[in-house]
């Protein structure tokens, strides 16, 4: 999709501010209008505008979590809080107006690639959940791994839905990793993400398209790792950071 370099600023209102954790929300946005209403690719952002009293607007870069094909539903954006944007947004009630401009991006999967890798930490599982969405409308669907790592269990965000897709999709295994303390029944991954943890789920990453979204620091890891295995990085891994 190309991309319009200055789009407008269209108006949409809160539909839904919903609590994931105690740092963490998702919030749902629907169009003032229809001709509001915008495509996108999977994994693609935008940026939210907060209007001010005196017309202007306050602007930050967020991931849409939706597959475009549920897109009619509302826009879903799932954010940490952290400093003053995100902490106002966070007490955004259904009603209140947002304005979105884009969309931006070319963080995408390709249409044709027939498996994944995906690796995410904290609020970076954003793009991946909107692309992971979106795969449940493709024939056939490709293969898709997913490693996921999160400090505290709570901020795991999705985990019940990833279960479930993991139980109607035989393509799709999700890997979750905590790095700080654990619930007592806790059977997944521990501690940072590293070439044993890869090893164990995947001894042969074949030819997967892989892509890491989350912290500087996570992805570089994720980066040096494969870099290690012999991967062609500049051919077979994408990335987007922050933080």
């Amino acid at each position: 999709m190309s991309e319009n370099p200055f789009p407008k600023i269209r108006r949409f209102r809160v539909l839904e501010n919903r609590r994931e954790s105690s740092q963490i929300f998702t919030i749902t946005l629907v169009p003032e209008s229809p001709e509001d209403v915008f495509e996108f690719d999977p994994g693609q952002w935008v940026f939210l505008h907060l209007y001010q009293e005196d017309g202007t607007t306050w602007k930050a870069p967020f991931s849409i979590a939706n597959a475009p094909q549920d897109a009619m539903e509302g826009l879903e954006f799932t954010i940490k809080v952290f400093k003053d944007f995100t902490s106002r947004l966070s007490q955004y009630q259904p009603g209140d107006n947002v304005g979105i401009q884009g969309p931006f991006g070319v963080f995408t999967p390709g249409e044709e690639d027939p498996s994944f890798v995906f690796f995410a930490s904290g609020v970076g599982i954003t793009p991946f959940l909107s692309m992971i969405r979106s795969f449940g409308y493709r024939e056939p669907r490709p293969q898709v791994t997913l490693f996921y790592s999160a400090r505290e269990f709570e901020n795991l965000l999705y985990r019940e839905e990833f279960l479930r897709l993991a139980e109607e999709r035989p393509e799709f295994k999700p890997v979750f990793i905590l790095t700080g303390d654990a619930p007592g029944d806790w059977n997944g991954e521990r501690g940072r993400f590293d070439a044993a943890m890869l090893e164990r789920h995947i001894p042969d990453l074949g030819n997967a398209s892989l892509m890491a979204c989350g912290k500087t620091e996570f992805v570089g890891a994720v980066r040096q790792i494969l870099e290690a295995k012999g991967v062609d990085l500049k051919t077979r891994f994408r990335a987007e950071m922050f933080g």
